[in-house]
């Protein structure tokens, strides 16, 4: 008759997972994992063992089980799984942070999880779950819960919102704090009086207040209860239990009278002395969240043989107690080393505890005291699928936590590590030009989020995890900068011109005002040009007409628009012109007025905010009729947008060529108004090299000028007379040609260094950029271009082209 019930069961558990199994194929939610080993706790360990989940619960756990093809499937093959760890209390709650009374039991601790924090380094440890306990400086000091480390931030990580109520017993409670209740509004009728003082002062005063709460909530009717009152209803009903933190072997003493005289479930908490009353515990039947011996990684404090005011402790008291029966959980010291509770059931176990009753007490039997079995603390059909994968065995001293699952999915990979999670590429090549005029043989470049996180030889150690991306003959390089551009403003390409024309007052006045990266998307079809001929940053300026020309915006050509990481700066520099005509001087002129009235504009507003300040600082001491409240400046649109330049010292782009221009733009913006100068142009800049230090030229994009059939190569020139040299494309699409300009100034003569720093690092450098852009250097943007030689060889092309960490363009 048994063998032939056996049959039929095991006929329906056949039938119903071939019945339930294809249905949660089906919901696309199924995934299995294959171990060496399955610590079930709720059976003996389990080998070669599969554990089937579907939408976060466990289906199936054993060695027979039909797993469908397209599972996904995680491989612990030789590896141990066993359930996620129960941390059975910390302080997660606000930091144990206490409430003013000393009988709170309404304050609930849930209501203090901060359900989105990072809780990667209990993670770490294989610690799923958690008690959340409110603080023990108070007698009745409110609600603890029962949550979960991982998963979706949210009500759902709260396992159980009401889990247990905490009383305190000893010397943590004694002498709270006085209540003060200032009087509204105090006067000689209603003085401030001293603060009210709270019991209990002594430890037979807390008994006598903990038995006349619970007398006086028992007797009260349901619809006269105070909140405080209601609070206690479920723990007065024997629904929820009582943890009684206790510590010396009087107090433990006290708590087992207490339990028994109050009727109620109770848990001894924290527990110190339990070594000296084990059989009293045994007899009373009560579970006890025992406080480690094991300290992981901190000094354990004073002396245990003199220091005994909060108890004695004895590494053998989880020993001790669950040879007895006593149901145990262990918790760390520290809410830090809860990630340790692996090796803080090691050490027990050191101790005389059995290897499994250890286990069971960081897992099952935490669940069940925590009143949480249904959902976690074993592997089973039905439960959650918290687990923990392991190197090898549990409580050996070099075993890791290599993975660990909340709800199914991962949640700590030991393979990115705390602190460098994140999506991780490494970038290896024959070469690497770092901008600053170093190269790497064999270099690697590791980014991370969007950023470099190292640059190196081969040889430097990578990163567990990371994704290796070689380019046996390639050289990887930082994006290139166009520091004049129009990229993406299809109007303002600057037209032909046969003589420069003199200037007249430039754009429409709105225009002036608003920065070039209003008029651009990050998507531009345009922007695709210039990425094929490695150009990942460019400065948008208007055209070139008039004097004040216009703002200029700092771009990057691809990345990810959603962040807003594309718009480097709305305002990165101005432009202005000094071009062409007979009236070069009164140009100058005309540059020195409007700088002078922008500067004027700007200490009239710095004047303003400092007056105004200061009134306001007078407005709350003396009275409002004497004060005089300053008069805002005239507000100019114009000099607003201009003193820009004074506001965040922004470098003023001015667009010069001859001699005469070269110098009035020197004299003017560089000597009396103290302003970053880039000569933009500077056809005959070479002309004027004793006139230049201290500011900067833009070439391009013709390098070369005939003078009397002899090609001059004015940024070679520049470059050696140690004026700072940027290269600029001044068109649209032809941005994509600014490395050929580049590589055209090599080939006349310019050093190949020089010419590589000024399509890098120098327009980083004069633009304010260099912060993010134009250097492969730690903390930097991972803007990466990858040539399939040397970068200003003609006939090298570029391959890929990454900004922001992502690949942005690769050609065909």
């Amino acid at each position: 008759m048994s063998c032939q019930h056996e049959t039929m069961r095991a006929l329906c558990t056949i039938l119903i997972a071939a019945l339930w199994l294809p249905q949660a194929r089906a919901a696309g939610g199924l995934v299995a994992v294959r171990a060496g080993t399955v610590l079930t706790m709720a059976g003996p360990p389990l080998h070669d063992a599969w554990i089937v989940i579907r939408d976060g619960k466990i289906v199936q756990v054993g060695t027979k089980v039909h797993v469908p093809e397209d599972v996904t499937v995680i491989d612990a093959t030789g590896k141990v799984v066993m359930p996620g760890l129960i941390a059975s209390r910390t302080s997660l709650a606000e930091n144990e942070r206490p409430s003013e009374w000393t009988m709170s039991p309404e304050i609930r601790a849930v209501d203090s999880f901060d359900s989105s924090a990072d809780y990667r380094q209990l993670l770490a440890g294989g610690v799923t779950s958690a008690y959340l306990a409110t603080s023990v400086r108070r007698l009745v000091s409110g609600q603890g819960a029962v949550v979960k480390l991982g998963g979706e931030a949210g009500p759902g990580r709260v396992l159980k919102g009401l889990a247990a109520l905490q009383v305190n017993l000893g010397e943590w409670a004694k002498n709270p704090p006085g209540i003060l209740t200032p009087p509204l509004p105090p006067g000689p009728d209603n003085p401030v009086v001293p603060a009210e003082k709270q019991r209990p002062t002594s430890r037979l005063s807390q008994l006598a207040m903990l038995k006349a709460l619970f007398a006086e909530s028992r007797r009260a009717a349901s619809e006269a209860r105070s909140v405080r009152e209601s609070a206690l209803a479920p723990y007065l009903a024997g629904t929820l239990p009582v943890r009684l933190n206790c510590q010396t072997k009087g107090d433990l003493a006290n708590a087992l009278r207490l339990a028994k005289e109050l009727e109620v479930r109770a848990v001894l908490e924290a527990a110190t002395d339990a070594h000296e009353l084990v059989e009293r515990i045994a007899a009373a039947g009560l579970p006890v969240v025992l406080g480690a011996d094991f300290r992981p990684g901190l000094a354990r404090p004073g002396d245990d043989l003199t220091d005994t005011a909060l108890g004695t402790r004895d590494p053998r008291t989880a020993a001790l107690l669950t040879a007895k029966g006593v149901k145990v959980s262990l918790y760390a010291p520290t809410t830090e080393s809860t990630g340790e509770l692996l090796a803080i059931a090691a050490a027990a176990v050191g101790y005389g505890m059995a290897p499994e009753r250890a286990l069971r007490a960081v897992t099952v039997d935490a669940a069940e005291i925590l009143g949480v079995a249904d959902r976690v603390g074993t592997l089973e059909p039905g439960k959650d699928a918290d687990f923990v994968i392991l190197s090898g065995d549990p409580l050996a001293t070099k075993t890791v936590v290599e993975k660990t699952f909340v709800d199914g999915t991962l949640a700590y990979d030991a393979e990115k590590p705390a602190g460098l999670d994140g999506d991780c590429t490494v970038l290896r090549a024959k070469e690497v030009w770092t901008g600053t005029g170093q190269r790497i043989a064999n270099g690697v470049i590791v980014c991370r989020d969007g950023l470099i996180e190292s640059v190196g030889p081969a040889e430097s150690p990578l990163p567990k995890g990371a994704k290796v991306v070689e380019f046996p003959t390639g050289v990887l390089a930082p994006g290139l900068i166009d520091i004049h551009s129009h990229l993406g403003l299809h109007w303002e390409a600057e037209p032909p011109r046969a003589a420069p024309g003199e200037a007249t007052w430039g754009p429409a006045e709105v225009l002036r005002r608003v920065s070039p990266a209003l008029a651009v998307t990050p998507d531009d079809p345009g922007f695709a040009a210039a990425l094929r001929g490695g150009v990942t940053t460019v400065l948008l300026s208007p055209n070139t007409t008039g004097l004040f020309c216009g703002n200029v915006a700092a771009v990057k050509l691809g990345g990810d628009p959603a962040s807003g990481r594309w718009l480097l700066a709305e305002r990165a520099a101005c432009k202005f012109s000094l071009l062409g005509g007979i009236g070069r001087d009164r140009r100058a002129g005309e540059a020195a007025d409007l700088l002078g009235k922008a500067r004027s504009y700007f200490s009239d507003r710095q004047r303003y905010e400092r007056e105004l300040a200061d009134y306001r600082q007078h407005k709350l001491t003396d009275r409002e009729d004497e004060l005089d409240k300053p008069t805002p400046p005239k507000r100019d649109p114009e000099l607003e947008s201009l003193a820009e330049l004074f506001v965040q010292r922004l470098p003023a782009l001015v667009r010069a060529d001859r001699p005469d221009e070269i110098r009035a733009a020197v004299r003017v913006f560089h000597e009396d108004f103290g302003l970053a100068l880039i000569i933009l142009g500077g056809q005959e800049s070479y002309r004027a090299l004793d006139d230049l230090h201290g500011t900067a030229v833009a070439v391009g994009p013709n390098v070369l000028t005939d003078e009397k059939g002899r090609a001059v190569n004015n940024a070679d020139l520049l470059a050696r007379a140690g004026v700072p040299v940027a290269f600029q494309s001044d068109a649209t699409t032809g941005a994509r040609d600014l490395r050929l300009a580049a590589a055209l100034a090599v080939r006349h003569g310019m050093d190949e260094t020089a010419a590589f720093r000024a399509l890098t690092e120098w327009p980083a450098h004069l633009a304010k950029l260099d912060h993010r852009v134009g250097l492969l250097a730690p903390g930097r943007d991972a803007d990466v271009v990858v040539y399939s030689g040397s970068p200003l060889e003609f006939t090298s092309s570029v391959r890929k082209v990454m900004i922001d960490g992502k690949w942005v363009y690769e050609a065909p």
